[in-house]
């Protein structure tokens, strides 16, 4: 998968919102098939990258396939692992981009 397809946010709406520090971050997909991803506003800037990248990696890769998920303490699942891998990536990628761009 690209960048660019991980980060296309059509049809996506965010926003930051006060949780518990154990909620970093959830998506879901409304009843008009849009999605809305919350992040916690309290973590730091860095954490909160990352979770709009694991989330967005949800939306691109997990979503589509699946009418709904709903999970309460699955980070230690598969394709919670996965998420996380591609997130990682997909921010070195775009940092290493911003560097060579200046």
């Amino acid at each position: 998968m690209h960048i660019k397809d991980i980060i296309n946010t059509d049809g996506v709406y965010i926003a930051f919102e006060k949780m518990h520090p154990s909620i970093w971050g959830f998506v879901y997909r409304d009843s008009f098939a849009e999605y809305h991803l919350i992040i916690n506003k309290n973590l730091s800037h860095e954490k909160q990258k990352e979770i709009f990248m694991h989330e967005m990696t949800h939306i691109n890769e997990h979503l589509p396939n699946k009418p709904y998920m709903v999970g309460l303490d699955m980070q230690h699942s598969e394709m919670e692992k996965a998420a996380d891998l591609i997130a990682v990536q997909a921010l070195e990628a775009l940092e290493e981009e911003y560097l060579l761009e200046n």
